[in-house]
């Protein structure tokens, strides 16, 4: 995604190292993260459980989960926890 609207996140990562190489190397295999996504995800990484970011965003549930699933897979981390720990290291707060 172009333009002011997402967060950039380092292109292709140099090793073959998969989804292991977003918590080895900081680096991870794919695109950005939308805005919403980004929003969601400093909601996530606050200790919000999907039924409050979903209320205080006016989302459904469903949708808030369908953010949290892509930003998992996005940043290639296997839960939410880990989510939350990129974001504290990156200062996505």
């Amino acid at each position: 995604m172009s333009g002011s609207s997402a967060t950039a996140l380092p292109r292709r990562s140099h090793c073959n190292r998969g989804s292991r190489c977003a918590r080895d190397c900081g680096k991870w295999f794919g695109g950005e993260l939308t805005e919403r996504e980004t929003e969601v995800l400093r909601l996530l990484a606050a200790g919000s459980a999907n039924r409050e970011i979903a209320r205080t965003r006016y989302l459904s549930e469903g949708t808030v989960k369908n953010h949290v699933s892509s930003i998992l897979s996005r940043l290639g981390v296997r839960d939410r926890t880990q989510a939350a720990i990129y974001a504290h290291e990156r200062r996505l707060l």
